[in-house]
């Protein structure tokens, strides 16, 4: 907002100076007398501006404030009833501010968008960048209008809305939209020639994403397994062809770590057409190194599975691992420049911050990519450990240096967190995502109770400034299984 003024008689070193100017000579008398190079009158015609942006903005928020019509606030978006700025426990200046959730208000009648479209841009701006959905955008441009994935996107965003603004109205708008966009994509996949499309996948996997965001208990929903044994069944019938794209690959990687994460979880093994597709996927390895964890975790799935079974002795489970947790560190080990970390050492401690020590990372993905490794160490050596003690003579130094490097793993996740929460780029999804690695350090037995104490904390804060109640009920409970908590399904959407 500019101000058009009219222009000064005075030359510009009278007029800073204040003092009065001779404008009936060329050149002005008082610059002349205090010996400065005068630089002449303004011309006539030039328009002077002046900012008044400041002004507008407050006449603007003055114009937000919602009338006292009832049925004029049906137009609006109420104000969410949780605070923008809080935090567990009492404020530090150390404590990080998430800023959340993000208020909408419309400026007036004329000027108000529909809750659908604010529902979508808040999705796609807000959530999707720092989610697993990063192709979504494009995707979602080239559906048709009556395609399965708008109607997908559509019921998520609002969800989503409603979820961040506590309105139930809003949820049961979300719902019927569910509803909608659960019966077109069954039809699309009633199509063989539409089922194993990108869109079709994508919206299976929203579909999943919706079962998250409406999911307030601690556990996994049994819809959000079956609409994940669903996407299991399309990378399948999708084959290798799938491989030969960008999204096609992304999209494969994303299922292939949720089928990885649900085997874990329920102790049973991998089809043998998905370990096929993961091995295939290995020649992408230097595309990204998530392709070579996919494939180290789907072979754990099936280690921890014999196991469960009763098919290993205590000396064959402790080897297997130590075979194991040697991939990874191999993995770990060849990484690429810009998937490393740097660490700092803090000269004085800060809330929320373990040991003084932070990690800093190339960006949230390779953050992400750290804490997946150092969370599957922490289960190979517990599981390392549980069974060193089965033996007649257990190895002093194998349980110690179990020990060892859990507190490792432990420490270096809760050294990432505040990547995930002081960043510049912030976003919920990509903060969402300490949830279980937080977890599984505050349940695991082998990293000492003080690390266990600060990932509770952690737990606590995040799970109140996300509004995730699930996360404050996990940080309650005396014992917890993070396989079992249902944490990791904000991990992996």
């Amino acid at each position: 907002m500019v101000y058009r003024g009219r222009p000064s008689a005075a030359c510009f070193a009278c007029r800073t100076r204040r003092i009065k100017c001779d404008t009936r000579k060329p050149g002005c008398s008082q610059c002349a007398r205090i010996r400065i190079i005068c630089p002449g009158y303004r011309d006539p015609l030039d328009e002077l501006f002046r900012d008044e942006s400041a002004a507008v903005t407050k006449r603007a928020q003055k114009s937000c404030k919602a009338p006292n019509n009832p049925k004029h606030n049906q137009t609006h978006i109420s104000k969410p009833t949780h605070p923008a700025t809080c935090s567990a426990g009492s404020p530090d200046k150390h404590e990080t501010n998430l800023g959340l959730p993000m208020s909408f208000c419309a400026p007036g009648p004329s000027l108000s968008q529909s809750i659908e479209n604010v529902a979508l841009a808040h999705f796609m701006s807000s959530y999707i960048p720092g989610s697993n959905f990063v192709y979504l955008p494009d995707l979602y441009s080239l559906s048709g209008e009556g395609a399965a994935l708008p109607a997908t996107v559509h019921a998520v965003s609002l969800a989503r809305l409603a979820w961040e603004l506590g309105q139930s109205s809003l949820m049961g708008q979300a719902n019927r939209a569910y509803a909608n966009a659960l019966t077109k994509t069954n039809v699309a996949l009633s199509i063989p020639a539409v089922a194993t499309s990108d869109a079709v996948l994508v919206s299976v996997l929203l579909l999943s994403l919706y079962e998250t965001i409406v999911w307030s208990d601690a556990g996994t929903p049994d819809n959000w397994i079956k609409h994940t044994q669903g996407a299991l069944a399309l990378i399948q019938l999708r084959g290798k062809r799938q491989l030969n794209t960008l999204v096609g690959r992304q999209l494969f990687t994303q299922v292939a770590n949720i089928i990885c994460v649900d085997s874990l979880r329920s102790g049973t093994r991998l089809s043998p057409g998905l370990l096929e597709l993961q091995n295939a996927a290995l020649q992408y390895k230097d595309e990204s190194p998530r392709f070579g964890m996919s494939s180290s975790t789907g072979e754990l799935a099936n280690l921890l599975a014999d196991v469960t079974e009763g098919c290993l002795t205590p000396s064959e489970v402790i080897e297997a691992t130590q075979r194991m947790e040697a991939k990874y560190i191999a993995i770990i080990s060849n990484l690429p420049a810009c998937w490393q970390y740097e660490e700092e050492a803090l000269e004085e401690a800060h809330r929320g911050v373990y040991g003084k020590t932070v990690h800093h990372y190339a960006s949230n993905r390779s953050a992400q990519f750290w804490n997946s490794y150092r969370m599957t160490r922490i289960l190979l050596n517990g599981v390392m450990h549980g069974h060193l003690r089965y033996l007649r003579s257990p190895n002093s130094s194998l349980l110690a240096q179990a020990k060892r490097n859990a507190r490792q793993m432990a420490a270096d996740i809760c050294a990432s967190v505040p990547q995930f929460t002081n960043s510049e780029h912030f976003s919920i999804a990509s903060a969402a995502t300490l949830l279980w690695p937080l977890s599984t350090v505050r349940s695991s037995d082998l990293v000492g109770q003080d690390l266990r104490e600060h990932a509770e904390g952690r737990l606590k804060f995040l799970g109140h400034e996300l509004r995730i109640p699930q996360a404050e009920k996990v940080a309650s409970c005396r014992e917890v299984d993070a396989l079992q908590d249902g944490l990791h399904m904000f991990y992996l959407s």
